[in-house]
């Protein structure tokens, strides 16, 4: 139990994505990039969207994946959520190809500044984040 008390003070989600931003920038086209090749139905969803609007999403999947309790963020998954699956028609298995994705851009940009503490906190966070929102759907 000391050991993962002493893991939680470390944000290794965080870190990895502050050490992402020294090295390589904005790995935001590289993370689309490479959810849509993991999943074409997506690219189809997303295509009438702007890069704009596209860069605010992923400023929002960001914000998420650093929170590390999803009990304050509730009412915003509700209602983003239903938004996504009625307004755009996203199916759940969506958010398992964008943070798949996600984790090898990261990955990826870090290079051997990846490391396996990073990676169990990546498929944490992102097993996480994708319960909370695939419970959300109505139609799972």
């Amino acid at each position: 139990q000391l050991a993962r008390l002493i893991l939680m003070s470390e944000d290794f989600v965080v870190e990895s994505l502050e050490l992402v931003a020294e090295k390589a920038g904005d790995i935001t086209p590289v993370i689309y990039e490479k959810y849509f090749e993991r999943c074409p139905d997506s690219s189809t969803v997303m295509s009438h969207l702007d890069e704009t609007t596209m860069g605010k999403m992923m400023d929002e999947v960001y914000r998420l994946i650093m929170v590390a309790d999803y009990a304050s963020e509730s009412d915003y998954l509700n209602w983003e959520v239903v938004n996504h699956e009625f307004a755009y028609s996203v199916e759940p298995h969506m958010y398992e190809g964008l943070f798949a994705a996600m984790t090898e851009a990261v990955s990826e940009a870090l290079g051997v500044d990846w490391n396996t503490a990073m990676e169990s906190a990546w498929k944490a966070r992102c097993d996480d984040l994708r319960r909370e929102i695939v419970r959300r759907f109505t139609s799972t």
